[in-house]
């Protein structure tokens, strides 16, 4: 549900959102910033992503472009979020499965309750 999301908007530990795209599953994984302001974002466990300016929403509601969608915004593909979040494991510089676990769940939670 989107709600815990925004619930806990100003909770969590946030990291730098390093992933593939969440949209198309191409691309190598890299940082994504907000096109509204140019800064970069990041994401905390409970699947809230806002970028530095403190502009932000749950990870469901985003829609993101790598560059290859001919130009388009597209909402995020469940079928390529596994691939796509494992980069932010790999970029921990201390792997935290705790963390990681919990954004899954809550991810997959904002999936099933739309």
């Amino acid at each position: 549900m989107t709600a815990k999301a925004i619930q806990n908007k100003d909770n969590g530990k946030y990291l730098d959102l390093f992933i593939s795209c969440p949209a198309c599953g191409k691309g190598a994984a890299s940082k994504w910033y907000h096109v509204g302001c140019g800064k970069n974002t990041e994401i905390n466990e409970f699947g809230y992503v806002r970028c530095k300016n403190a502009h932000g929403a749950p990870f469901f509601n985003w829609k993101w472009n790598c560059g290859k969608h001919n130009g388009r915004y597209l909402k995020a593909d469940p079928e390529f979020l596994s691939s796509a979040f494992q980069h932010l494991i790999e970029s921990m510089a201390v792997k935290d499965f705790k963390w990681y676990a919990k954004l899954v769940t809550h991810v997959n939670e904002q999936f099933e309750g739309q």
